[in-house]
């Protein structure tokens, strides 16, 4: 629904809540619902993972799954019919949004993210 959405097109995998991760077998399960290039793995009833080639990628993308979700959510708590991107444009983003791509997270954003939290997250 917004620009940083584009960010999860085609990325995102999923993995059924299996309760306390004692099994070492949900490692393997887990990965297979990551396979490359995904990068974000929602883990239903429990959390989301993020994934990226530095910590400062792979934070930033959490970050940015955060505010599409929250965005979302407002969203489609209006009732009201949403417009939505068109595939192509999703697609064109998503790829500028991807590892190499020129607007990876965390390529530009990383400092001033890590200021963000500093003010908000004093220890």
């Amino acid at each position: 629904l917004d620009l940083d959405s584009a960010i999860f097109y085609n990325s995102v995998g999923y993995h059924d809540f299996e309760g306390l991760s004692i099994d070492y077998g949900e490692q393997e399960r887990m990965g297979a619902a990551l396979p490359r290039p995904k990068h974000t793995l929602i883990l239903r009833n429990h959390g989301a993972v993020t994934t990226g080639k530095s910590i400062a990628s792979a934070w930033c993308r959490h970050f940015y799954l955060h505010q599409v979700c929250q965005i979302n959510l407002l969203a489609y708590s209006t009732g009201k019919p949403l417009t939505r991107p068109s595939k192509e444009s999703l697609e064109q983003a998503g790829a500028a949004a991807a590892e190499d791509g020129m607007f990876c997270p965390g390529n530009v954003e990383w400092e001033a993210c890590k200021k963000l939290v500093e003010r908000k997250m004093p220890f």
